[in-house]
Protein backbone atom coordinates (compact mmCIF):
# COMPACT_ATOMS: atom_id res chain seq x y z
CA UNK A 1 0.00 0.00 0.00
CA UNK A 2 1.36 3.64 -1.12
CA UNK A 3 1.01 6.89 0.60
CA UNK A 4 -1.30 8.09 -2.02
CA UNK A 5 -3.96 5.47 -1.52
CA UNK A 6 -4.35 6.60 1.80
CA UNK A 7 -4.51 10.26 1.00
CA UNK A 8 -7.97 10.32 0.41
CA UNK A 9 -8.68 8.88 3.62
CA UNK A 10 -6.26 11.05 5.50
CA UNK A 11 -8.36 14.24 3.68
CA UNK A 12 -11.49 12.62 5.30
CA UNK A 13 -10.42 12.45 8.37
CA UNK A 14 -9.81 16.16 8.23
CA UNK A 15 -12.63 17.03 7.32
CA UNK A 16 -14.43 15.23 9.81
CA UNK A 17 -11.96 16.47 12.49
CA UNK A 18 -12.48 20.06 11.11
CA UNK A 19 -16.15 19.74 11.72
CA UNK A 20 -15.88 17.96 15.01
CA UNK A 21 -13.90 21.50 15.54
CA UNK A 22 -16.80 23.21 14.64
CA UNK A 23 -18.87 21.58 16.83
CA UNK A 24 -17.48 22.02 20.07
CA UNK A 25 -16.85 25.61 19.06
CA UNK A 26 -20.26 25.96 18.56
CA UNK A 27 -21.16 24.22 21.82
CA UNK A 28 -18.99 26.08 23.85
CA UNK A 29 -20.84 29.38 22.24
CA UNK A 30 -24.29 27.83 22.94
CA UNK A 31 -22.88 26.56 27.02
CA UNK A 32 -21.38 30.36 27.08
CA UNK A 33 -24.90 32.04 26.03
CA UNK A 34 -27.25 29.73 28.75
CA UNK A 35 -24.35 30.72 31.42
CA UNK A 36 -25.21 34.25 30.75
CA UNK A 37 -28.88 33.84 30.59
CA UNK A 38 -28.70 31.92 34.03
CA UNK A 39 -26.66 34.67 35.72
CA UNK A 40 -29.44 37.22 34.33
CA UNK A 41 -32.27 35.22 35.36
CA UNK A 42 -29.86 35.05 38.69
CA UNK A 43 -29.63 38.52 38.39
CA UNK A 44 -33.63 39.43 37.88
CA UNK A 45 -34.40 37.25 40.71
CA UNK A 46 -32.29 39.24 43.07
CA UNK A 47 -33.46 42.68 42.13
CA UNK A 48 -36.84 41.25 42.36
CA UNK A 49 -36.12 40.16 46.07
CA UNK A 50 -34.78 43.60 46.92
CA UNK A 51 -37.47 45.08 45.81
CA UNK A 52 -40.10 43.06 47.06
CA UNK A 53 -40.12 44.67 50.68
CA UNK A 54 -40.62 48.30 49.18
CA UNK A 55 -43.55 46.49 47.07
CA UNK A 56 -44.67 44.54 49.88
CA UNK A 57 -45.00 48.26 51.80
CA UNK A 58 -46.63 49.74 49.16
CA UNK A 59 -49.38 47.03 49.11
CA UNK A 60 -49.96 47.36 53.03
CA UNK A 61 -49.54 51.28 53.07
CA UNK A 62 -52.97 51.63 50.87
CA UNK A 63 -54.63 49.26 54.38
CA UNK A 64 -53.09 49.99 57.56
CA UNK A 65 -54.09 52.72 59.58
CA UNK A 66 -57.75 52.62 57.68
CA UNK A 67 -60.56 51.37 58.25
CA UNK A 68 -61.17 48.75 55.17
CA UNK A 69 -63.75 46.19 53.96
CA UNK A 70 -63.41 42.52 53.34
CA UNK A 71 -63.05 43.10 49.56
CA UNK A 72 -60.07 45.81 50.18
CA UNK A 73 -58.58 43.20 52.41
CA UNK A 74 -58.81 39.98 49.74
CA UNK A 75 -57.54 42.75 47.31
CA UNK A 76 -54.04 42.94 49.47
CA UNK A 77 -54.03 39.34 49.75
CA UNK A 78 -54.40 38.86 46.33
CA UNK A 79 -51.35 41.22 45.21
CA UNK A 80 -49.56 39.51 47.71
CA UNK A 81 -49.84 36.50 46.53
CA UNK A 82 -49.46 37.48 43.09
CA UNK A 83 -45.72 39.17 44.16
CA UNK A 84 -45.02 35.96 46.64
CA UNK A 85 -46.09 34.23 42.72
CA UNK A 86 -44.00 36.33 40.71
CA UNK A 87 -40.75 35.74 42.82
CA UNK A 88 -41.64 31.96 42.42
CA UNK A 89 -42.16 31.58 38.55
CA UNK A 90 -38.76 33.55 38.31
CA UNK A 91 -37.28 31.21 40.64
CA UNK A 92 -38.34 28.05 38.30
CA UNK A 93 -37.14 30.27 35.52
CA UNK A 94 -33.67 30.36 37.16
CA UNK A 95 -33.90 26.53 37.56
CA UNK A 96 -34.46 25.63 34.04
CA UNK A 97 -31.92 27.60 32.70
CA UNK A 98 -29.04 26.12 35.51
CA UNK A 99 -30.38 22.61 34.01
CA UNK A 100 -30.36 23.94 30.74
CA UNK A 101 -26.40 25.50 31.54
CA UNK A 102 -25.57 21.70 32.77
CA UNK A 103 -26.97 20.66 29.56
CA UNK A 104 -24.77 23.04 27.74
CA UNK A 105 -21.63 22.21 29.54
CA UNK A 106 -22.62 18.07 28.88
CA UNK A 107 -23.02 18.97 25.25
CA UNK A 108 -19.71 20.72 24.98
CA UNK A 109 -17.47 18.38 27.34
CA UNK A 110 -18.83 15.92 24.63
CA UNK A 111 -18.50 17.32 21.58
CA UNK A 112 -14.58 17.92 23.21
CA UNK A 113 -14.24 14.50 23.30
CA UNK A 114 -15.40 13.65 19.64
CA UNK A 115 -12.89 16.91 18.54
CA UNK A 116 -10.05 15.04 20.49
CA UNK A 117 -10.70 11.54 18.63
CA UNK A 118 -11.09 12.87 15.56
CA UNK A 119 -7.53 14.64 16.00
CA UNK A 120 -6.26 11.82 17.44
CA UNK A 121 -7.97 9.59 14.27
CA UNK A 122 -5.83 11.85 12.05
CA UNK A 123 -2.70 12.07 13.63
CA UNK A 124 -2.89 8.01 13.16
CA UNK A 125 -3.32 8.33 9.22
CA UNK A 126 -0.57 11.08 9.29
CA UNK A 127 1.81 8.86 10.85
CA UNK A 128 0.37 5.44 8.35
CA UNK A 129 0.88 7.84 5.36
CA UNK A 130 4.65 9.33 6.90
CA UNK A 131 5.58 5.71 7.38
CA UNK A 132 4.45 4.46 3.99
CA UNK A 133 5.90 7.61 2.22
CA UNK A 134 9.64 6.44 3.85
CA UNK A 135 8.72 3.05 2.88
CA UNK A 136 7.92 4.05 -0.55
CA UNK A 137 11.27 5.95 -0.33
CA UNK A 138 13.57 3.54 1.03
CA UNK A 139 12.32 0.79 -1.44
CA UNK A 140 13.06 3.55 -4.44
CA UNK A 141 17.28 4.03 -2.77
CA UNK A 142 17.05 -0.21 -2.66
CA UNK A 143 15.94 -0.26 -5.93
CA UNK A 144 18.73 2.97 -7.25
CA UNK A 145 21.48 0.72 -5.68
CA UNK A 146 20.64 -2.32 -6.79
CA UNK A 147 20.76 -1.15 -10.52
CA UNK A 148 23.61 0.84 -9.45
CA UNK A 149 25.49 -2.69 -8.32
CA UNK A 150 23.93 -4.16 -11.17
CA UNK A 151 25.20 -1.40 -13.76
CA UNK A 152 28.86 -2.05 -12.02
CA UNK A 153 28.69 -5.49 -12.61
CA UNK A 154 27.42 -5.46 -16.25
CA UNK A 155 30.12 -2.80 -16.74
CA UNK A 156 32.64 -4.97 -15.42
CA UNK A 157 33.80 -2.64 -12.49
CA UNK A 158 33.33 -5.50 -10.14
CA UNK A 159 35.82 -8.51 -9.93
CA UNK A 160 35.11 -9.43 -6.55
CA UNK A 161 38.02 -7.96 -5.56
CA UNK A 162 37.01 -5.24 -3.10
CA UNK A 163 40.27 -4.32 -1.11
CA UNK A 164 38.17 -2.63 1.71
CA UNK A 165 37.91 0.35 -1.18
CA UNK A 166 34.06 1.30 -0.97
CA UNK A 167 32.30 1.28 -4.55
CA UNK A 168 33.09 4.79 -5.21
CA UNK A 169 36.58 4.24 -4.46
CA UNK A 170 37.87 3.93 -8.13
CA UNK A 171 36.35 7.21 -9.13
CA UNK A 172 38.62 8.98 -6.36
Amino acid sequence: MNADAIRPLLRIKQLRADKAEDEHRLRLAQHRAALAEVEAANQALEAWRADMPVKQAAIYDAVIGRVVDLNALDTVQERLIALREHERVLQQRLLELQKAAQQAAAAADEARTRAAEARRNVSKFEEVVDVLRRASLAEAERREDSELEEFARASGGDDGDDEGNDEWGDAA
